[in-house]
């Protein structure tokens, strides 16, 4: 018996000689068409999945933003997917069913009322498999089904029927039943033929079966995008990178994007500082070319300044940080032009953000195979940990990568900022000092020692690791702050005071707190110049509570 039976052919093989159908007759042919009609449904799948794909989109930073399905409707290698899907993309490779990986290579148009976005794959000149559409409305309860990738588990297929036809905005919209999930978005909508009636947008939270798509004959209302479009900058390639700062393995340098007008450098920094834990701040100046960053030709030493950025723009208005966060950020430089060879640099005394020798790649990223040799040491995942405050994912994470081409000292870098933040303090010390044997040298290792031995209270080696970080980098006036710190605790009153001194001197942004602690050094050593202090320390004051405070200790010195 084969698929190709009808119905007629299974009631004639089953009719038993009486002529009349029993029961048991009915039965066993309604099970025959079921399995029938299941072979015949799977067949349809397994023909229509080989034009459906998954689309993996990516950022500015060359980092993986979000998925999403789409499918050829021409052998030419044009697709369709849903606007939102690329949307705020830099650029996307699509996945085919049999794992290949594609460039997009441009959008040839976008519909924002219908959610849709038509598109040409570089396919490499191969024809593909597609799907044919049905621009006819379906009916109210008529079987439809959908393949497409949710939660990433690709080629995944649903059913389901018509629930409800919906008019807005002069759009037709097709409610179904066909469970959808995020990266369901922009997968074909087929009814029992496999032609195409709709692609799959949205679904409503909280509800059972509420999802929606776009009627297919959208696609005769798209336009070409226009410069205000957010998807107007798809496909104009970055230059990937991926290489931290020549002494600062915080700060990764991705990918850099340059036009006739402008050059732009596309960064991350991780706040792996326990010296500074939750008071971190970064920020980059760019109204002072003493200090701010450029580019430089090393052949004729001419500098391109920096002229924006998406950081903070002094010490008194940063971009504050908590420890473990990474924030990924712009600096805007001129127009390189041609320049092939160059290096990153600032002006700021003792500043660790330079990068010498950037070789600039002889192409945008265009393959998945460039994509996946520069992050093979991708270290997103232990990052997204880290800003979900997922300390304990992230150790493990950190564990599994032992064996992997990524830097040993990185990766003890991060594992001692998740001890810090579990509270294992010698645990932290330990992963601090090992980071510590690959760069020495590095100011920020021997200021985190410094603030993990002084909560444990041992000042002598607090003291001694700070006065190194100062050794590594005067430059660097918060050091100072926290020497006056552990002074205060050695009763080191004259030392204390001329750490704060300095550091109130510097121009940095100042807090009552600063005043108050060189005020109470002063009492120790009856320096009349404490009222002065405590005054100053109540002017600053943040809250009548610490105003009041500060009122009450000065009282019993200054009268």
């Amino acid at each position: 018996m084969t698929n190709s039976l009808d119905k007629l052919n299974l009631f004639q093989l089953l009719l038993p000689s009486t002529g009349k159908l029993t029961s048991l007759n009915i039965l066993l042919t309604l099970l025959l068409l079921s399995t029938t009609t299941q072979a015949q449904f799977s067949k349809l799948v397994a023909a229509k999945e080989k034009a459906i794909f998954q689309i993996q989109t990516f950022t500015e930073f060359g980092l993986q933003e979000a998925s999403g399905t789409g499918f050829f409707i021409n052998k030419e290698g044009t697709g369709i997917t849903a606007l939102h899907v690329l949307e705020d993309a830099r650029f996307a490779f699509i996945k085919d069913n049999e794992g290949h990986k594609y460039p997009i290579e441009k959008i040839i148009g976008i519909s924002e009322k219908s959610d849709l976005v038509q598109f040409k794959v570089n396919t490499s000149g191969q024809e593909v498999p597609f799907l044919t559409v049905n621009q006819s409305l379906p009916v109210k309860g008529a079987e439809v089904f959908t393949i497409g990738n949710p939660q990433g588990f690709s080629s995944t297929v649903s059913k389901g029927i018509v629930s409800s036809l919906i008019k807005k905005r002069g759009i037709d919209i097709i409610q179904t039943t066909a469970p959808i999930s995020q990266g369901s978005s922009g997968g074909p909508l087929m009814d029992v033929k496999g032609r195409v009636i709709g692609v799959i947008s949205y679904f409503m939270d909280g509800a059972q079966n509420l999802n929606f798509a776009y009627s297919i004959d959208c696609i005769n209302i798209l336009t070409r995008p226009h410069l205000d479009d957010a998807i107007y900058g798809f496909g104009k390639g970055v230059y990937l990178l991926n290489r931290s700062a020549d002494k600062d393995q915080k700060l990764t340098l991705h990918t850099i994007d340059k036009t006739d007008s402008s050059t732009t450098a596309y960064f991350s920094y991780s706040n792996f500082s326990i010296a500074f834990g939750d008071g971190a701040f970064i920020y980059s100046n760019i109204d002072d070319t003493t200090v701010s960053m450029f580019i430089l030709d090393p052949k004729n030493g001419k500098k391109l300044y920096a002229t924006g950025t998406t950081l903070g723009k002094s010490v008194e208005s940063p971009t504050t940080m908590k420890i473990g966060e990474t924030v990924y950020f712009k600096i805007v430089f001129p127009p390189i032009g041609s320049l092939k060879s160059f290096d990153i640099g600032e002006g700021m005394k003792g500043g660790s953000w330079t990068f010498s020798n950037i070789q600039m790649p002889s192409r945008p990223v265009r393959s998945s195979v460039e994509l996946d040799k520069f992050y093979q040491d991708d270290l997103h995942l232990i990052v997204l940990q880290f800003n979900n405050e997922d300390f304990d994912y992230a150790l493990e994470t950190i564990e599994d990568m032992r064996d992997k081409k990524v830097s040993a000292e990185k990766l003890h870098m991060m594992e001692a900022t998740a001890h810090f933040a579990l509270n294992n303090t010698e645990k932290a010390i330990a992963s601090i000092s090992a980071a510590q044997l690959s760069n020495p040298d590095h100011s920020d290792y021997h200021a985190d020692l410094y603030a993990l031995n002084l909560q444990l209270g041992r000042n002598e080696e607090a003291l001694h690791h700070i006065n190194n970080a100062i050794k590594c980098n005067d430059q660097y006036i918060e050091y100072f702050q926290m020497r006056a710190e552990v002074h205060l605790q050695m009763e080191h009153w004259k030392l204390a005071i001329d750490d704060l001194t300095k550091y109130i001197e510097s121009g940095r942004e100042l807090s009552s707190y600063l005043f108050k602690m060189r005020a109470e050094a002063k009492t120790k050593i009856k320096d009349d110049t404490a009222c002065m202090d405590f005054a100053k320390a109540k002017e600053l004051a943040s809250s009548d509570r610490e105003w009041e405070k500060i009122n009450l200790q000065s009282k019993l010195y200054c009268k």
